[in-house]
C-alpha cells in the first residue's frame, strides 16, 4: 500500500499547451514516508527473487493511480518483460484493473523498459502480442541507444518508439545525431509507429 505514483507528460509538437499523454512512474515509501527510489525498489526486488511480483505490483498501481489522478487516457505504464513468465496469466491480473478503473484499453500503452536487455526477442514478442490482442498499444523505449532495438523491429512490431534522450539531448549542434532521429523518424512514419522524443529540455531541441 506504499507504492504511489508521478506522471511525466508527453506533448504533441503542434499542441504543447495540454499534456496529450503521461508516462506514469513507481515511487514507493518507508515507513517513515521517505520515498524509495525505483532502483533501490527494483534492486531489493530482484536481490530476493521478487521482480515478478513487483512489476505486477507497480503496474496495478499505476493504472489505480492515474485512474484516481483523473488521468483517463493516454497512459504509459512500464514494464520489465524479463519479470513475465506467463503472459496469459500477467495479463489477466492487468486487466481486471484497468476493468475495475472503467478505462479503455487503447487508452493505455504498455512500454517495454530496459529494451537493450531483452534476452528473447520470441519471448518479448509473444508478450506484445498477447498485449496487443487483448485491445492494448505497446511501445519500446531506449531507440536508437544500440542496433539490437532496431533489429526487433520487425518481429515486435510497436505502435510507438521512444528515441533515447541521448540522441535528443543537444541534438541541434550534432549532425549526427540529426541524422539518425531523421532516419529514425522517417522509418516510423512508413510503418505508421508513432515517435515519442525523451529528454527535450531546451527549445532548440524541440525546434
Amino acid at each position: 500500500e506504499r507504492l504511489h505514483s508521478v506522471f511525466q507528460p508527453i506533448f504533441a509538437t503542434h499542441a504543447l499547451e495540454t499534456p496529450f499523454a503521461h508516462e506514469c512512474l513507481i515511487r514507493a515509501s518507508d515507513e517513515q514516508g521517505n520515498t524509495i527510489t525505483p532502483d533501490r525498489l527494483f534492486g531489493a526486488a530482484q536481490s530476493a527473487d521478487l521482480i515478478f511480483q513487483l512489476d505486477r505490483a507497480a503496474r496495478a498501481a499505476n493504472v489505480r493511480n492515474a485512474h484516481n489522478a483523473g488521468l483517463g487516457s493516454n497512459l504509459f505504464i512500464n514494464f520489465t518483460p524479463s519479470s513475465i513468465y506467463d503472459p496469459a496469466s500477467c495479463l489477466r491480473s492487468t486487466i481486471e484493473v484497468v476493468n475495475d478503473c472503467g478505462l479503455n484499453r487503447n487508452d493505455i500503452v504498455f512500454e517495454v523498459i530496459e529494451t537493450e536487455k531483452v534476452t528473447s526477442v520470441d519471448h518479448l514478442g509473444a508478450i506484445l502480442k498477447s498485449y496487443r490482442d487483448s485491445g492494448f498499444r505497446v511501445a519500446l523505449d531506449e531507440v536508437g541507444s544500440g542496433y539490437s532495438t532496431l533489429n526487433m523491429l520487425p518481429q515486435l512490431r510497436p505502435d510507438i518508439i521512444k528515441i533515447d534522450r541521448e540522441l535528443i539531448d543537444h541534438v541541434d549542434q550534432d549532425r549526427y545525431k540529426q541524422a539518425i532521429v531523421g532516419n529514425l523518424t522517417a522509418l516510423a512514419r512508413d510503418l505508421d509507429i508513432e515517435v515519442v522524443a525523451e529528454g527535450i529540455e531546451r527549445r532548440e531541441e524541440l525546434d
